[in-house]
């Protein structure tokens, strides 16, 4: 089975903050403690914020006709 973390979204007068980094290690904590191997993502923009968590670029792709980077966390990483 392939697990997915969807939209992570923090309003524009919250951002900055550290609250889209926080939600996103709290939703990777919760699934690797209950058994998931690897998370997926993808993502148009954030690439480098994922990556300073861990997360590494697997492909690209298209989605609503825009770019997008695929990423994987590992729960061994």
């Amino acid at each position: 089975m392939v697990h997915w973390i969807g939209e992570i979204f923090v309003r524009p007068e919250h951002r900055g903050k550290g609250l889209g980094s926080r939600v996103t290690q709290a939703l990777s904590e919760y699934a690797f403690a209950r058994g998931v191997q690897e998370l997926y993502l993808y993502t148009p923009d954030q690439q480098s914020l994922y990556a300073r968590l861990g997360w590494a670029e697997v492909s690209t792709g298209t989605v609503n006709n825009e770019l997008v980077s695929i990423m994987v966390l590992s729960s061994q990483a």
